[in-house]
């Protein structure tokens, strides 16, 4: 039996770059950023250490439109771009996923989430065990008895992550997670801009779930909701059915991947040590146990000649990601 872990690769990422808010900036001798990249290794072996997987699939959202898009011209229509020292990371993070042999997948017209939806159907239906890494609540409609997330949170006193899996769901919320998207479309999602319905928050949206399990129940007793409830779910219908399905994550991609195509397996070459170097990343080099390789003689500024290769890396900054990334207010019980 596999143990997958999929990982929402701009997710992760995004968390590790904002945990450099108000510090000064990482980067590589050569000038290349790279806060978001070590956070980013630091808490991703965190969890390979944790929860010991076999397998593992970085996914990444492709910087076009989806198919949601063309549902709604107002989706995402908000959403500020990615920060240009994120975005110049990007590729340096793809290319030591590749060197390192970490499988890693993105798809034009569908988002990080839908390969991850696929992927986990793929192992539930072989059987294996999934661990979903992402600070993105959607995740939790695909939560079942071998499917679980693993939810990055901050606050003093909180661990680095909590895992919800399904009996953790059940209890904290009183619905199964399949009927989560539910929730998410009378709540709406402010980050998508996805419009909920008027003054219906998180605990009116569980309430609801939980009383009559998904929007046809809902309007099937529609003459039992009283006062503003009642007015301002009257009538959305047609608005409730375009929420559900920007909410629904797909889980038949077509996906040139097989999940043996993810084992985990990570290629300690002398490429990858240079590029390590290169970037200065010796934390990484000393979690995969390549500190006492010799990088190649060559400048890593200029690609000649052979240099002392500086450290981008504090007593302070390793402290902070030993264990887990740990920033922005986030908990279980926050869905927004």
């Amino acid at each position: 039996m596999r143990k997958l872990l999929l990982v929402d690769g701009y997710s992760i990422m995004y968390r590790s770059h904002y945990a450099y808010a108000g510090k000064a900036m990482l980067t590589a001798p050569d000038g290349t950023p790279t806060g978001a990249i070590s956070g980013f290794f630091n808490s991703l072996f965190s969890v390979i250490d944790e929860y010991k997987p076999t397998n593992i699939c970085v996914t990444f959202d492709v910087h076009a439109d989806t198919f949601r898009h063309k549902l709604s011209a107002d989706y995402k229509a908000t959403r500020k771009p990615m920060p240009d020292e994120l975005k110049a990371q990007m590729p340096v993070l793809k290319n030591l996923l590749d060197l390192m042999g970490i499988a890693r997948v993105e798809k034009e017209t569908f988002e990080a989430d839908d390969l991850i939806g696929t992927l986990s159907k793929m192992a539930s239906d072989a059987g294996d065990i999934t661990y979903i890494y992402s600070g993105d609540h959607d995740d939790f409609q695909l939560i079942d008895e071998n499917v679980s997330v693993v939810l990055p949170q901050s606050g003093k006193g909180k661990p680095p992550r909590v895992l919800i899996s399904k009996d953790v769901f059940e209890d904290m919320y009183g619905i199964s997670p399949d009927r989560f998207i539910y929730v998410k479309a009378l709540m709406g999602d402010n980050s998508d801009n996805i419009k909920g319905i008027d003054k219906v928050g998180e605990k009116t949206a569980f309430k609801l779930i939980q009383d009559y399990k998904d929007i046809d129940g809902i309007y099937a007793n529609l003459d039992s909701i009283k006062g503003a409830l009642h007015n301002n779910l009257e009538g959305q219908e047609e608005h409730l059915a375009l929420s559900l399905k920007l909410c629904t994550i797909v889980r038949d991609v077509d996906i040139d991947l097989s999940l043996d195509d993810t084992v985990l397996d990570i290629q300690k070459t002398q490429e990858l040590c240079d590029e390590l170097t290169r970037l200065a990343l010796k934390a990484v080099l000393k979690k995969l146990d390549m500190s006492s390789m010799k990088p190649s003689s060559i400048d890593i500024s200029t690609g000649e000649g052979k240099t002392n290769f500086g450290s981008a890396f504090s007593s302070e900054i390793d402290e902070f990601f030993k264990n887990g990334i740990t920033i922005e207010e986030t908990s279980a019980d926050r869905l927004s």
